[in-house]
């Protein structure tokens, strides 16, 4: 196991559905118990200004690392959803982020994957490897 690194955070970084290329930062923390945003109980994430999108990231003081990562799948992204606040990550009620079928032709064979707050690192990043498209 890397440390002891917790997933807290998932943000977009690129998007391109017609090619089919995604990518995503992972934050990581030591001590999820303190990451916190300044909006994150805010009804609507999704919906904040793109002024305001500094307040959804969490506090730099409040996570330890940051990863990118490159994905087959669009995923879902608790920030980018209209009807509940990221708090509810926290309480295990919604994931950070999911494999988005809505776009899918077909239905992961693995099903669907996700990942939540507070995960280990080392099971973050199965679920991704478990996610690769083979060639």
């Amino acid at each position: 196991m890397k440390k002891n690194l917790k997933l807290v955070f998932v943000s977009p970084v690129f998007e391109d559905d017609k090619n089919e290329k995604y990518s995503y930062r992972l934050f990581f923390s030591e001590n999820p118990d303190v990451v916190w945003g300044n909006s994150w109980d805010y009804e609507n994430p999704g919906i904040i200004s793109s002024t305001d999108i500094d307040e959804i990231y969490p506090q730099a003081e409040s996570y330890s690392e940051t990863e990118d990562i490159k994905s087959d799948y669009r995923l879902g992204l608790a920030m980018k959803n209209t009807c509940y606040p990221l708090l509810y990550c926290i309480y295990g009620i919604l994931a950070l982020a999911w494999i988005d079928i809505e776009w899918s032709e077909e239905y992961p064979e693995q099903g669907r994957g996700v990942l939540k707050f507070g995960m280990d690192y080392d099971e973050v990043h199965k679920i991704i490897q478990q996610y690769k498209k083979m060639a």
